[in-house]
């Protein structure tokens, strides 16, 4: 990266590096300054805190990019010793200038994560990211990884090895999805480690097609099941049980929470199996348009499922999302391997919903439909509509659009493919669905409707005219804008 030689993302997509330099820390500033004091699950001091650690990253990130740097940065040692010095230059000013309670070696730890993850992302899966993409996945990853743990380090007494860092208490779920989403980047970290430790040495041309099926398996396998010990070991030392007995006597503590898993386990095999036997891929569903309304059936799923949950059962869902994210990156990683028939069907019925962004050897449509829906409830925001921004713009607001602007559309956008109507679709759809629901959601209603009005728009107009995948920084939009909303001065 730092010598010019990374790929650059998806062909065809805008490298979107504007989004990807301001989602995280502007997403984690209206976190911490809107709501009131419990306006998330982390005090708002605290993510504060790592807002402008997130604005570190986008400045060393900038400082890299520059004209110059990358003329003087030839050849890789040169390069690492520049990135060295940029890295403990902007940690030292950082720390020096702005008041963020970590020490350099935590600094450090921090910035090098997050070029770890960039470079992971852009170097072993090109072009499936854009760069704005690919930043604000390696920013919210370095930030969430670091901060998972120095939380251990603390809970465990070792806190002294990475010198001061200040951590912020918090919930048993929270901690447990936390270290759901940090086992999958380690899923991929370990399959990605374990193929190239172990394949160049042992497979080769003469290698039978039946072994190399059963040396696939077993590296996966092995690969996986070191990430899943590993995991509960570190889970255990944090909440002195066992994550799976803890996840036992979780579904038991709420009566609501058995039906609704039958519930969700209905809706979802429903949809597959409509999908699949109904809408086959097959001849007629090749087009485009097919292939979008297929996607869009999955987005009506979305609010079948998690409507109803968050009103009655919003702990479960945050722990559902969590479990669904790292049993879909983990399918997702099977896709390098010859698993045998089955697997590869899976993941050709995942394969038939990707769009013009999937144009690497991942599928991350799906992926970010359920970040989207996910990391809104996850941040905790006070107002409802904050917390359904996922659900709202993609569930509805999208499809509907998307519908309007196909059949109704006559008059595009100057920028992109999207239509006026189909904008003006997605805010009508979405201020209804919110209308409709308020009497039901918990939580206040604070927001006065023009800034919930203008909200909405301003969503609608991000999910027209930006090139980078609506599904992921849509929702972030609406809800960042709709917290705002609900500021109160601080004590």
């Amino acid at each position: 990266m730092l010598d010019g030689t990374l790929p650059i993302g998806s062909p065809g997509i805008g490298p979107g590096i504007g989004w990807g330099l301001c989602t995280v820390p502007w997403v984690l500033f209206s976190v911490a300054i809107g709501g009131g004091a419990g306006s998330s699950t982390l005090p708002w001091r605290y993510v504060l805190n790592l807002c402008q650690l997130s604005t570190l990253l986008t400045v060393s990130y900038i400082i890299h990019s520059i004209d110059w740097f990358t003329r003087w940065s030839v050849g890789p040692a040169t390069a690492l010793v520049h990135h060295a010095v940029v890295a403990v230059a902007a940690c030292s000013a950082w720390q020096y200038w702005v008041s963020v309670h970590w020490s350099m070696p935590a600094l450090l730890a921090v910035h090098e994560l997050f070029f770890g993850y960039l470079v992971g992302l852009l170097c072993y899966l090109p072009r499936s990211f854009s760069i704005g993409e690919a930043l604000t996945i390696a920013n919210a990853l370095a930030l969430l990884t670091a901060d998972f743990g120095f939380y251990g380090l603390a809970q465990t007494r070792l806190q002294p090895v990475m010198g001061t860092v200040d951590v912020a208490s918090r919930s048993t779920l929270l901690i447990v999805v936390q270290g759901g989403i940090v086992a999958s980047c380690l899923h991929g970290l370990a399959i990605g480690l374990a193929r190239k430790a172990f394949y160049p040495a042992i497979v080769g041309h003469r290698t039978p097609p039946g072994a190399l099926r059963w040396m696939d398996a077993a590296v996966y396998a092995i690969a996986t099941g070191a990430v899943v010990l590993l995991m509960a070991y570190y889970l255990h030392a944090l909440l002195g049980t066992s994550v799976f007995a803890w996840g036992w006597s979780f579904l038991w503590r709420d009566p609501w929470y058995g039906p609704f898993l039958c519930y969700w386990a209905a809706c979802l095999v429903g949809t597959v199996w409509y999908v699949g036997w109904r809408m086959p891929a097959g001849t007629p569903m090749a087009s485009r348009a097919a292939r979008n309304l297929r996607r869009k059936v999955y987005h009506g799923l979305v609010v079948l499922m998690f409507v109803p949950g968050y009103i009655y059962v919003p702990r479960l869902l945050s722990l559902g999302l969590a479990v669904a994210w790292c049993g879909m990156v983990a399918v997702e990683l099977m896709r390098p391997f010859d698993l045998g028939p089955w697997v590869f069907g899976v993941l050709q019925f995942i394969q038939s919903f990707a769009d013009d962004h999937d144009a690497g050897p991942a599928v991350l449509s799906h992926l970010y439909l359920l970040l989207g829906c996910a990391v809104p409830l996850w941040l905790g925001l006070i107002h409802p509509l904050g917390s359904l921004a996922g659900v709202l713009t993609l569930g509805i607001g999208d499809a509907v659009a998307s519908v309007v602007g196909q059949r109704w559309g006559h008059h595009p956008w100057l920028w992109g493919r999207k239509t006026v109507e189909g904008t003006v679709g997605f805010v009508v759809s979405v201020l209804v669905a919110w209308r409709g629901l308020l009497p039901w959601l918990p939580g206040p209603s604070t927001n006065h409707w023009s800034w919930t009005v203008t909200s909405v728009c301003v969503t609608a107009l991000v999910e027209a005219l930006t090139d980078q995948n609506d599904n992921l920084f849509a929702p972030l939009v609406l809800a960042s804008l709709v917290n705002l909303g609900t500021y109160q001065p601080r004590p």
